[in-house]
């Protein structure tokens, strides 16, 4: 397997090496024809003489085909239709005229179409109608282009005298009603006897007339001083000024509105910056709470741990709000088994104290920042009481923020699965520091059986709540009400996870030629020193960290050729090629210095020093578009069971050591210290992750 493993891959490098040296050969081709282009866009010429020329090239193209159908003779076609009974005499006359095709052609030309002899034009004047009859009209492009001015001309012209009658009108007919209105206040005045319907219709009328007033502003200005004639900028100006006004009109539709009282149904979303705005209007804000639910050594504080990590490194703001953190500030660290009896009511009369303070402080972290999105509520909450209480104080706060539970409640009986979270979990477990192991175990065992005893599972006894169920490691999920992005998000995320806990491995490649250079982007081979450390890392997994690697350890690596030489040699139970954990693609900076890019670019330089994690390089990606990138070999990440080595790229492993630390600040992604020739060991667990980095060879940042 392994010598199979090791023809593959050189055959792979080999295909590699050929693609560059090809891609090579085209860029060098497309060098030289760029300075061939360049050379031809250096010349003098107009852009009207270039038209000029192609008119001139069309003439002749029309001049030829007109040539073909006047004169059957001088088209080939026609005389190898010619019949055999033709004297020989005959023959020749045609052979003479295939020589001289084109001084016969123009001479017939001239003969039948007297338009095209400038000298019978000037003698017979004819009507434009007359000498274009029964030939098609070519138009050029510059006379295409210049009828398109002349057309956009007059059709400003026409539009200027419409509105300017358009405003006469207008005057006049406020002018109209303007005395009507005077004539019927007289009427009143004086008490003339009227109709009433004549009354009431132009009581209406009236009180429209002032409606349209106070809500739309006029559309027109009321100068009076406009001339015909305006020149094009000015003609740009007013058309300026008219959307300003009908902008202007929207805005103050939109105050108007804002005064109403029912504005629940109206919401502007600033897509930019993926917050909602209210503009003005009291709209409330939906937001998610996770609310953990099982009996204890199931796996929930480490589930809503990764739901965490995961959560933040997608962007969406999250926090974990633990009960037995509350429980251990605010009455101490140890409780024995007994505080956690079913028949013990000042006990839990105390934690359901502890939750109400997690809820509160959760409402207050989420007024503090409209970024803040989902909190993570962290216990047992096993009973149908308790999570009544959670879904009571939850309504309660209701106001500019509202908030929407979903039950996760994990369930494992598997004795082996516990057994083994038991030991992982509780010996390091802050209950229990400075106590024997075997009375951790057998008080905490003790501590299951009080809890089992009281313990209902979600959607019993008529509980419609929204939730997700997950039996024995995600062996069988169930949903029940689950819609929306960031739930689905979640569901997903959830079907793919386990507990066990595993090494995880982030190697960068070895160094390449154009880390000698300090070059971005490029698929360059491994230098002597890059080699050497190839060797090293074989030699570090083999011995000191796996004694069967080949039935225990996956690998994985991009598709580049300096990361799949790295790993030519490493032994594994499965090597997988990701073309997802590809470098960040540069765009058009590829195969350029820092210093070149400053020089050439200096604008870009400039605005990747500013914002490093969300600065896109021109035609290539950011360190966010990378995260978008990389979200399915997360996911997979956390389906795979077996201990995985990544050999990578330096931004590739910044973000998957980001989201593995749980690293919340995504502004100090960018700069996070990969080095050369460095392993960095991982091992997640429900109370923190455990770093060891190796430094196998000297290498640079």
């Amino acid at each position: 397997m392994r010598q199979q493993r090791e023809k593959e891959t050189k055959n792979y490098i080999d295909l590699k090496k050929d693609k560059e040296n090809a891609k090579e050969l085209v860029k060098k081709k497309n060098n030289s024809r760029g300075n061939i282009y360049a050379k031809k866009r250096s010349s003098s010429k107009s852009i009207l003489e270039y038209l000029e020329e192609e008119e001139e090239f069309d003439e002749e193209k029309e001049e030829n085909n007109n040539e073909k159908k006047l004169n059957p003779e001088s088209n080939p076609d026609n005389l190898n239709k010619t019949s055999s009974s033709q004297s020989p005499s005959f023959k020749k006359q045609n052979g003479k005229k295939k020589k001289n095709k084109k001084k016969t052609g123009i001479k017939t030309e001239k003969n039948l179409n007297p338009e095209s002899n400038p000298d019978d034009l000037n003698k017979n004047p004819l009507p434009s109608s007359k000498r274009h009859s029964g030939k098609k009209k070519k138009k050029s492009k510059r006379n295409s282009a210049l009828m398109g001015k002349n057309k956009k001309e007059s059709n400003d012209k026409i539009e200027n005298e419409d509105s300017n009658e358009h405003k006469k009108e207008n005057k006049i007919l406020d002018k109209n009603k303007n005395k009507e209105e005077k004539e019927i206040m007289k009427k009143e005045e004086e008490g003339k006897p009227e109709n009433d319907n004549n009354n009431d219709n132009d009581d209406k009328k009236v009180e429209e007339k002032k409606e349209e007033e106070e809500l739309v502003e006029k559309p027109y200005n009321n100068d009076n001083n406009n001339n015909n004639n305006v020149e094009e900028t000015n003609k740009e100006s007013s058309d300026e000024s008219n959307d300003h006004s009908s902008s202007s009109e929207g805005i103050y539709l939109i105050d108007s509105l804002s005064e109403s009282k029912d504005n629940s149904s109206l919401v502007t979303y600033a897509y930019g910056s993926g917050k909602i705005s209210k503009a003005s209007l009291n709209v409330p804000q939906h937001k998610l709470v996770l609310v953990m639910v099982g009996l204890p050594a199931r796996g929930k504080s480490f589930i809503s741990r990764k739901l965490s990590r995961y959560l933040n490194w997608m962007g969406y703001n999250s926090k974990i709000f633990n009960l037995g953190n509350y429980r251990r500030k605010l009455l101490g660290s140890f409780h024995s088994h007994d505080f956690f009896r079913k028949d013990n009511p000042e006990a839990s009369k105390s934690r359901d104290k502890m939750c109400k303070i997690a809820i509160k402080d959760m409402i207050t972290w989420f007024e503090e920042n409209e970024e803040n999105s989902v909190a993570i509520l962290d216990g047992t909450n096993s009973t149908i009481h308790r999570r009544r209480l959670i879904v009571k104080t939850i309504n309660e706060s209701r106001g500019a923020i509202v908030l929407k539970p979903i039950f996760i409640e994990i369930i494992c009986n598997n004795p082996e699965i516990i057994h083994e979270n038991i030991l992982a979990t509780k010996l390091s477990s802050p209950d229990y520091k400075n106590v024997d192991p075997e009375k951790v175990i057998e008080d905490f065992k003790a501590r299951i059986g009080h809890y089992v005893e009281g313990y209902e599972t979600v959607g019993k006894d008529g509980e419609s709540y929204r939730y997700i169920k997950i039996f024995d490691v995600g062996k069988q999920i169930v949903l029940h009400r689950i819609t929306g992005f960031v739930p689905s998000k979640v569901m997903f995320y959830l079907s793919n996870l386990h507990i066990i806990p595993r090494p995880i491995y982030l190697v960068r490649h070895g160094q390449s030629e154009y880390n000698i250079s300090d070059r971005l982007g490029g698929d360059s081979p491994l230098t002597s020193t890059g080699r050497q450390f190839a060797k090293k890392l074989t030699n570090f997994i083999s011995t000191n960290e796996f004694f069967n690697a080949e039935k225990e350890l996956c690998l994985w690596s991009s598709t580049m050729l300096r990361t799949v030489e790295t790993c030519v040699d490493i032994p594994c139970a499965q090597y997988v090629r990701w073309k997802a954990m590809e470098e960040i693609n540069v765009g058009v900076c590829d195969g350029l210095s820092y210093e070149e890019v400053e020089k050439l670019m200096p604008e870009e330089f400039e605005a990747r020093k500013q914002d490093k994690l969300r600065y896109r390089y021109p035609r290539g990606e950011s360190y966010e578009d990378l995260i978008r990138r990389l979200e399915p070999v997360i996911i997979e990440l956390e389906r795979q069971r077996k201990p995985i080595l990544i050999v990578a790229h330096r931004a590739v492993i910044r973000c998957l050591y980001a989201y593995l630390t749980e690293n919340n600040n995504r502004q100090e992604l960018p700069y996070i210290s990969i080095p050369l020739h460095c392993v960095i060991k991982l091992e997640p667990g429900p109370y923190g992750v455990k770093i060891q980095r190796f430094q196998l060879m000297p290498g640079d940042e």
